[in-house]
């Protein structure tokens, strides 16, 4: 068994990538469940198993707050919460009860199950401990040019500067890890080109064979995906079955302006401190990932009009919950406020 986390800005095209995986005879791969968000599970496991088995930690993905197991999912694996705390009594490491939990979804779903992945974005921010806790497994990985990334968050109801910050701040990580033999990173355009060879060659990598026609059939049926996963509405491609490009639609003066602010912005000192960050500027991030914005570069970046309300509000509950928890200080909260800033700053 192989075991795959799979994490990524949220609207990076994970979902489709989650759907592929799935497709396949001899992979399995069920809703969020945010298994591998939860930082005490790698930090403090022995403690958790005995005391709080749905224990929630601090994360640095600034769009959200303190990450738990979703309980409210647990149907979809055929578990539920005594099943869940069962297996964490009994399993004396976080390898182990991961172990549990996949031996028992892949009986579930009646499969070979010699890949077993587990996708939720926040799962970006803990990729390094995922690694050093599982040496014989993969961290996946999509990315997605920010422009669309940004788009796609305000359709969901982001607020402005939360969704300028989120590419970066969970890009971060990944950028820092992009030496790593087990760190596999797949590119959204690339993806949505081809999606069938995409994904035949990654698992052609891992010692499994799949004929991409064979998946593409297998994908257009893929049941467990269509009743158990909810596609946002306000996704540009939101029917299962489909492949289709989400990267279009009129560039706004609202996106102008939040890409200008993209283009100057780099990780709060402050922000990296707290939650481990490499103080990296985004112009390093998208550059290393080929999103080379040319002459749409504008020539004087402007703010989006920091503090919004909204993002304000959120980033304040953020700090609030952590320092309730102990997760936080008094003066991390101008850090929390601004986890990107201009490079000018």
């Amino acid at each position: 068994m192989m075991i795959i986390a799979i994490g990524n800005a949220p609207s990076s095209g994970s979902t489709l990538l989650a759907d592929l995986l799935d497709s396949l005879p001899f992979a399995v791969c069920g809703p969020e469940i945010r298994l591998f968000s939860v930082r005490a599970y790698f930090t403090r496991y022995a403690e958790v198993r005995q005391r709080e088995p749905f224990v929630r930690s601090a994360t640095a993905s600034c769009y959200s707050v303190r990450l738990g197991l979703a309980r409210s999912r647990l149907h979809t694996y055929g578990l539920n919460a005594r099943m869940v705390q069962d297996f964490l009594s009994q399993a004396e490491e976080f390898p182990a009860f991961c172990a549990r939990f996949f031996e028992h979804f892949v009986a579930l779903r009646g499969k070979e199950g010699r890949l077993c992945c587990e996708k939720t974005p926040q799962n970006i921010q803990n990729a390094h401990l995922f690694l050093e806790a599982f040496p014989d497994s993969v961290f996946l990985h999509i990315v997605r040019n920010p422009l669309y990334v940004y788009k796609s968050l305000r359709r969901r109801g982001f607020p402005p500067y939360v969704a300028a910050a989120t590419w970066l701040v969970d890009e971060a990580p990944a950028y820092e890890l992009r030496e790593h033999p087990r760190f596999i990173t797949v590119k959204y355009e690339e993806l949505v080109q081809d999606p069938y060879e995409t994904v035949a060659a990654l698992v052609r990598s891992w010692g499994k064979e799949i004929q991409p026609e064979r998946l593409a059939e297998l994908y257009r049926n893929n049941r467990y995906r269509t009743l158990y996963v909810t596609k946002l509405p306000s996704w540009k491609v939101s029917q299962h079955g489909t492949v289709q490009n989400a990267n279009r639609g009129e560039v706004t003066e609202e996106d102008k302006a939040a890409l200008s602010y993209m283009l100057s912005s780099k990780i709060g000192p402050g922000y990296a401190r707290i939650f481990g960050l490499p103080e990296v500027s985004f112009d390093e991030v998208s550059a290393f990932y080929g999103y080379d914005f040319g002459t749409e570069r504008p020539a004087n970046p402007t703010s989006l009009g920091w503090p919004d309300w909204e993002s304000w509000r959120r980033l304040s509950r953020k700090w609030r919950l952590d320092f309730t928890h102990g997760e936080a200080t008094l003066r991390s909260l101008p850090a929390y406020l601004h986890p990107v800033v201009q490079e000018r700053e």
